[in-house]
């Protein structure tokens, strides 16, 4: 007798092949301008289900069998998703689950996914005014587009019968949030929602920087895009360059960037990486050592301390930055914490014999280090 997920993997094989084996160029002008529609409304009822079953995942706690951080680690490990992308999908599927009237419309293909992350925004953002109102915007986003239905329930925030001023100004602040995620074209994205308490000196320092090379150069051929780029990152810069920055494993957080010393003095091509594993051009890497501090790491030889014994199980700062080079971030299989995040960790304990060096080191994120010391699993 087949049980339900039998009848699903099979629906889904069924599909797989028959999308598989589609021919887009043979297929007349009348064929394509039904089909588009039709798979896209398949795609948003096949979004239905993966959200459900996401949902489900992480209301049993699915991520902590596998040792994972969370639902949007597994996603992102499991799935291939990026991570603003499964941070999302997480997001939504959560608050489907108080959101029945929402959840009903959408399997019923009253509207899409992307109609339905406007609603679970706000739901999230207002949970107890959305139930009372649900059939209503429910209603309201079946006739807008996206955009519209975007616009209107910003008025529906605004017009909210409810918290004073204060509680939402707080409410604000609980959403902000920032995002730093690499691209499939090799850039890194910028993304986020910031209260305006929050923004303010960032715009201001931004803008700062801005009118002060536009006093300086009449001639900037750069976008206003990239002139707010470039300022940002030089903000950054200035901080790092600071004396009063917090310290990681004793010493204050630096641009590390990992080449060879033929490459960096232009004596033979190669490629450049930065700590946690980006791709840079070693011109950038010449430009970065420029006005910077050049530490010589050699994984076999004598040079800085990569070695300490067993005098202490304090991993000094120069074997720290050998571990990034080698380890580039957390090693438990399917993490991606970066190695800020992470502690070294003594695969043979130093209460019991293990040296202080890099054969007995790992780096392990604080939550996978917590894990392995519990033993419940070994290195």
């Amino acid at each position: 007798m087949n049980t339900e997920h039998d009848n699903l993997a099979e629906a889904v094989q069924n599909l797989a092949d028959a999308i598989r084996d589609l021919e887009a160029s043979e297929m007349s002008l009348d064929e394509l301008s039904e089909g588009i529609p039709a798979l896209t409304e398949l795609s948003d009822l096949v979004e239905y289900g993966r959200l459900a079953m996401v949902g489900e995942f992480d209301r049993r706690g699915g991520a902590d069998v596998t040792a994972h951080t969370s639902t949007t680690s597994w996603l992102k490990d499991r799935c291939g998703m990026s991570g603003a992308t499964a941070r999302e999908k997480v997001r939504v599927a959560r608050a489907l689950r108080g959101m029945p009237g929402t959840d009903g419309a959408f399997r019923e293909g009253e509207f899409g996914y992307s109609h339905v992350r406007e609603l679970a925004r706000a739901s999230t953002d207002h949970p107890e005014v959305y139930r009372a109102h649900e059939q209503t915007l429910i209603d309201v986003a079946g006739n807008l587009s996206v955009r519209d239905l975007r616009r209107a329930l910003d008025h529906w925030r605004q017009n909210l019968d409810g918290p004073g001023v204060l509680d939402e100004l707080e409410e604000q602040y609980g959403r902000r949030r920032l995002w730093v995620s690499e691209t499939f074209e090799g850039m890194v994205r910028v993304d986020g929602d910031l209260d305006p308490e929050t923004a303010h000196p960032i715009q201001v320092a931004i803008d700062a920087i801005c009118d002060r090379d536009a006093r300086a150069s009449a001639d900037d051929d750069r976008t206003p895009a990239q002139k707010r780029a470039d300022a940002l990152s030089e903000v950054c810069r200035q901080w790092l360059d600071t004396a009063d920055t917090p310290t990681i494993a004793g010493e204050r957080p630096h641009l590390d960037v990992l080449v060879d010393i033929e490459v960096l003095t232009g004596c033979r091509d190669g490629t450049t990486e930065t700590a946690d594993g980006r791709v840079v051009h070693p011109e950038g890497a010449r430009r970065v050592g420029c006005d910077a501090a050049v530490s010589r790491m050699i994984f076999s030889g004598n040079s800085e301390p990569l070695d300490v014994g067993r005098r202490t199980r304090v991993v000094p700062a120069a074997m720290r930055r050998a571990l990034v080079a080698r380890d580039r971030g957390c090693c438990f299989p399917g993490c991606d914490r970066p190695a800020r995040w992470t502690d070294a960790h003594h695969i043979i304990h130093w209460s019991k014999g293990g040296p202080t060096k890099l054969a007995n080191l790992v780096l392990l994120c604080r939550r996978h280090h917590r894990k392995v010391h519990e033993g419940r699993w070994r290195v």
